[in-house]
This record gives structure tokens, C-alpha cells and sequence, in this order.
């Protein structure tokens, strides 16, 4: 995008550019759009800083977010309109919301930020995936610099939405000693800094939330019309899908890669996002297209695509069901085209000289391979060998949880058999470490609905292990097993 593209979007036209004529709000609408110039300025600043941390991210600059307006108008169509105050703190949360992908967000180093106990886990977990082992305390406290990168990372990755909360009110200090706020006005800072915040922060957060936590709409300031009423679930819906939207060859130019040179999975990402053309909406479909045929190198990045894309589908689909469900006014974009089969996505991303086909597994009939693959395939004629293996699981969970708090009054693991109308239930039940709701939950919802999908392995818990607790198995899955009579 051109310098200061965002002003001709039809979403900042409407709300905040200067109105030719006699405008009865152009004080108010002023006060608002030159506190966002100059926010916009100086945020700036610091994404250009950022990227020199973060150098294999795809582009988070200025650029990013003036092209936030653009896919704004894109998802809201002529469905929903703003008023000024709205587009201000949309605009502001559109700055900040990536504004801590870099260690120049956090005022000190990463690791002094996450605090020693979440950074030692951090390189506890890189060691044990590069080494196959745990660091010992030299190795901890002094990870080698391939480590610390890919620590730091993950970190501007956790916690970069919880960061960008916080910026509006951090300071950053000059040579002189003098404060300087990205937000520099104190009214509106004060009045609508802790919003920004929260909404920039909310597009990292589980759809769901957002319901609860932006359930009332802001009346107008004092010196505001009263109609300029603000909406927050409308706006963090707006950000939450203008930005998963905001995915084209701008966000990775091939001069830039060229000179930055990303590794691994970041490459990958480089490489199907500098395909990309810009999207449009037909109907409630958004439509990407490539620019160029993927070669056969580039599958992996074709395929990263198509499940990039998918992840925007699912974006779309659950913003339009919540706000449906709420009975609030819906989106005009609800859906991504073409990514229901690889044949399909074929169509808008050609393949040149090989075929995608998708071979993912599927299973018909679960409970066929849950007889071959367990039960007396796994274990035989000897059903006690499977309740060895629960106890033994569970007294390593009480034991990494006793390692971890060694105060933990109930470090016991507990057996019944029990039987409740005329069937036998075998339960092993312990009170140490294991998976919570969030994580447990969806995977058995796959299998409750007929589907086996292949997921990440669960890592263990990493106090755990630099504390050299000697677990017996190094992953665990407790289950509530409905054992046939026999």
C-alpha cells in the first residue's frame, strides 16, 4: 500500500477524514483523527524496530496495519457501519494489536519479561526437542544462541497480545528523561486506553470470550455526540477478522525475503504469502487467488496454504455464528471459497506439474480400530495388563505434580470398581499433573464424531523435567475405561 493508503478506504472516508462543507462534528472528528496520526507515527517506529528481533516473521509493519482498514471494509460490506468513535478505537486497537511481535515492545529483555520460571520452561522444552534430553543448570541458565532465538520467539508469540494491553500506558523515556506515550492526549488515553487495549488483545483470545468479556455497549464523552455509542463486540469481531484476513503478497514481498532469508516453517509461510493476490468478497465469500503456479518445491507451501486458508474459514464461520446467536447484526464476510477440498483449492491456487491429492485418514469405523490397534491386539488375554498401565501413569503424574509442589497434601492415586445398573466401571483416578479442559476437550470430540486426526504430542511438564523427576512414562493419557463382562 501507498503512504497513508488507509485514508481512501470507504471505513475511514466515512468516520474520521476531514468532510467538505459544513460539518457540525468537524471538532470532535478532528481531536480524534489527530490523536490517530500521530499514534500511527510513532507506532511506526516501533514495528520497524520489531522486525529487526523478529526477522523471519512475515511483515508486521505500518503497512499491516493501514491494511487493516482495507479488510475491514472487506468483511463488514454494507452491513455494518461506524460512527467516528468507533473507527478511533478500532484504528487504535489496528496499531496495537501486533505492536509487541518484538523484543522493542517489552522495555527490557524478553526473558526478564516472561520472568525466569516461564523462560527456564521455555528452554527446558527447546533443549528436550533439539537434544532429546533435559538441560542441566549451566545449560539452562546460558542456552545456546539457536535455543534463546527460537525461546524468544515463542515467547513475542504467547504473549504478544497480553503486551500490547500494555502498551498504551507504558512509557518509553528520553535521553532527557522525559515520558513519551504512544497515545499522547491524557483524556483519551484515560478514557479509551483500557478498550484499546483489551481489544487488541482479544484477537488472540478463543472466540467464545469475547461474548463475556465486551458485553455492554460505551456511551459517547461529554464533548461527543451522544449517537457515537460504541459496540465493542462489534469491534473486536471487526479486528479479530480484518486481521486474520489481511493475508497477500504484501505481508511478504520477494525483495524482502531475498534478503531476510527465513528458515523452517516461517519460510514456508514467506513462501505461499508472496503467491497471494489480494482478496475480494463475492457475496459472503472472501476469494484469494495465486499469483503464480506453486511448482512442485513449493508443495509444502501449497498445502500450508490450504490449511492457512481453512484456519481463516473457521475465523469467519465462528465470528458469524456468535454474532447470529447474540442476535447482533452479522458480518458480510462469513466464509473463505474454495477450501473444501484440495480440488477445489486447485482452482484458485494452480499446481504446476503435480496433482494434490488429499490422502489424510479417515476412519468409518472407530470402534473396528480401536479392537485392532487396542484391547486384545495390544494387551492380549490379560486385561490386568492395562490396569498396570493406568496405575502406572497416574502415580507419574502424582509424582511430577509432587516434584512440582512439594507440599501437595494428596499425593495419592485412588482404584474403584464400581457398578451402576448392571454394568462394571473400572476407574483409576490421581490428583496429579495432566491435560486441562481445553486441551482434552476437542480431541475427544473428534472421535466422538467419527474422525481421527493427527495432532501435536503432548510435552511434558518441563519443572518436571529439569528437576530430573524420573517419570516412568514420558506421556500419559488417563481415560475413563467401560470394561465388557467378561
Amino acid at each position: 500500500m501507498t503512504e497513508h493508503a488507509h485514508t481512501s478506504t470507504p471505513l475511514w472516508r466515512n468516520t474520521l477524514a476531514a468532510r467538505p462543507g459544513l460539518d457540525p462534528h468537524a471538532g470532535e472528528r478532528e481531536r480524534l483523527r489527530t490523536s490517530y496520526t500521530e499514534l500511527r507515527r510513532k507506532a511506526g517506529v516501533l514495528l520497524e524496530e520489531n522486525a529487526r528481533s523478529m526477522p523471519d516473521f512475515t511483515v508486521h509493519d505500518i503497512s499491516h496495519v493501514d491494511a487493516l482498514w482495507e479488510t475491514a471494509d472487506l468483511v463488514c460490506g454494507d452491513e455494518v457501519t461506524l460512527n467516528p468513535a468507533e473507527a478511533y478505537v478500532l484504528g487504535c486497537a489496528f496499531v496495537l494489536h501486533d505492536a509487541a511481535m518484538g523484543a522493542a515492545a517489552y522495555g527490557t529483555t524478553v526473558p526478564e519479561a516472561l520472568g525466569e520460571r516461564r523462560w527456564h520452561d521455555l528452554v527446558s522444552l527447546a533443549h528436550y526437542e533439539r537434544e532429546g534430553c533435559w538441560p542441566d543448570r549451566e545449560e539452562l541458565d546460558a542456552p545456546s544462541a539457536e535455543i534463546a532465538e527460537a525461546c524468544v520467539a515463542t515467547a513475542i508469540r504467547e504473549t504478544h497480545a497480553e503486551q500490547a494491553k500494555r502498551l498504551v500506558d507504558q512509557p518509553w523515556r528520553t535521553s532527557a528523561g522525559n515520558e513519551i506515550f504512544l497515545i499522547e492526549e491524557v483524556q483519551l488515553r484515560e478514557w479509551y486506553g483500557p478498550l484499546i487495549g483489551e481489544l487488541a488483545a482479544s484477537h488472540w483470545w478463543p472466540v467464545d470470550r469475547l461474548a463475556g468479556e465486551f458485553r455492554h455497549p460505551i456511551g459517547s464523552l461529554p464533548w461527543q455526540p451522544s449517537e457515537w455509542i460504541i459496540e465493542p463486540l462489534r469491534l473486536a469481531c471487526i479486528l479479530r477478522l480484518a486481521d486474520a484476513t489481511q493475508v497477500d503478497s504484501r505481508r511478504a514481498p520477494s525483495y524482502l525475503f531475498s534478503l531476510r532469508r527465513p528458515r523452517g516453517v516461517s519460510r514456508e509461510h514467506w513462501r505461499f504469502q508472496e503467491h497471494i493476490s489480494r482478496p475480494y468478497r463475492k457475496g459472503d465469500r472472501v476469494t484469494y487467488s495465486s499469483l503464480r503456479p506453486f511448482p512442485p518445491q513449493d508443495a509444502t507451501a501449497w498445502w500450508l496454504a490450504l490449511e492457512y486458508l481453512r484456519g481463516i474459514d473457521r475465523e469467519l464461520k465462528a465470528v458469524d455464528a456468535l454474532l447470529h446467536d447474540l442476535g447482533r447484526d452479522r458480518l458480510a464476510a462469513r466464509a473463505v471459497a474454495g477450501v473444501d477440498s484440495p480440488e477445489r483449492f486447485a482452482e484458485l491456487f494452480r499446481a504446476q506439474d503435480w496433482r494434490p491429492i488429499d490422502a489424510s485418514v479417515k476412519v468409518s469405523d472407530i470402534p473396528a480400530l480401536v479392537g485392532t490397534l487396542g484391547g486384545q491386539q495390544l494387551y492380549g488375554d490379560e486385561p490386568e495388563v492395562a490396569l498396570r498401565e493406568l496405575i502406572q501413569n497416574a502415580q507419574d503424574a502424582v509424582l511430577a505434580r509432587q516434584t512440582l509442589q512439594p507440599d501437595f497434601p494428596l499425593g495419592r492415586v485412588e482404584i474403584r470398581l464400581t457398578r451402576t445398573d448392571g454394568d462394571w466401571f473400572l476407574e483409576v483416578r490421581d490428583y496429579g499433573t495432566g491435560h486441562g479442559r481445553g486441551h482434552v476437550g476437542p480431541r475427544a470430540a473428534r472421535l466422538r464424531h467419527q474422525r481421527l486426526e493427527c495432532h501435536e504430542r503432548p510435552q511434558p511438564a518441563p519443572r518436571a523435567g529439569r528437576r530430573r523427576f524420573p517419570a516412568q512414562r514420558p506421556f500419559r493419557y488417563r481415560l475413563l475405561l467401560r470394561l465388557p463382562p467378561r
